[in-house]
């Protein structure tokens, strides 16, 4: 049973720091300001600053994206911080963190070199065909059939190719500006780290309700992260969470190999 006294010092901490945030996002009027300053902007960004990598941990999307990372931050934070220590609990918390939002940047990096490629190219030569391909793989065609209709019926009307410009700009401009936020990469590290040090413990899956051991529950739940990273069909950072995966692993591989990771009477 949950009891908050007695979660360790680290999580502890990070739990009231992370709702304190999100009530500052909610409910005062600066909230939106807040999260347009501390959340991560793509590298590409003008509104990108170094700081948001570690700022953007702290904040969260809604109440459902905040509950679930902090349920899995008590959930596994707590026994490996009783594990290792709040010092190396945190050092390895915003390891992972800060290793999930530049491994999810880098991606995003790569993503938009072919979406600024993708826009000069239709700004080159602006035809409906060409709005049509930009706008079904970067943007919302249904939002854009009527224009898309007129423009084909008119393609060389200058207000039509101008209107049509400024919908390339305005999608561009939507993508290298879409902010990142939320504890999901570190959270992710957690589980790593937890299927690593306790590989054949139970995990309780909720839906469909079986308990599957933490070893292959991690891979599990890695590989569908990197296959839904890779369809790229949700604005979830998938990459960002496979990045604490990352970190984490190389992290605790280090320790490993380092000595670092002795407890009572046991090696990790």
């Amino acid at each position: 049973m949950f009891n908050f006294n007695q979660t360790p010092a680290g999580v502890k901490n990070l739990l009231i720091i992370n709702v304190l945030v999100f009530m500052a996002q909610s409910l005062l009027p600066i909230g939106d300001k807040i999260t347009e300053m501390f959340a991560m902007h793509p590298f590409a960004s003008s509104q990108f600053s170094v700081v948001q990598v570690v700022t953007s941990m702290f904040m969260h999307a809604d109440i459902s994206h905040l509950f679930f990372n902090m349920f899995a931050l008590w959930m596994f934070g707590s026994i490996l911080e009783q594990e290792w220590g709040v010092k190396r609990f945190l050092l390895y918390y915003f390891v992972c963190g800060i290793g999930a939002g530049l491994l999810h940047n880098v991606v995003l990096t790569w993503e938009h070199q072919s979406l600024l490629a993708a826009a000069d190219s239709f700004f080159a030569n602006p035809t409906n065909v060409g709005l049509i391909d930009f706008i079904s793989q970067y943007g919302n065609v249904s939002a854009n059939e009527v224009f898309t209709s007129a423009f084909l019926q008119a393609p060389d009307s200058y207000p039509l190719v101008d209107e049509a410009t400024q919908i390339v700009r305005g999608i561009v401009d939507a993508r290298l500006n879409t902010v990142t936020l939320g504890a999901s990469g570190a959270v992710f590290g957690l589980l790593l780290a937890y299927g690593m040090l306790y590989p054949n413990n139970y995990i309780m899956l909720m839906i469909p309700p079986v308990s599957i051991k933490a070893k292959y529950f991690v891979i599990g739940y890695g590989v569908l992260e990197l296959l839904l990273g890779i369809a790229s069909f949700d604005n979830v950072a998938h990459f960002a969470h496979l990045g604490g995966m990352l970190f984490g692993a190389i992290l605790i591989i280090w320790w490993r190999k380092r000595g670092l990771l002795y407890r009572h009477d046991r090696w990790y």
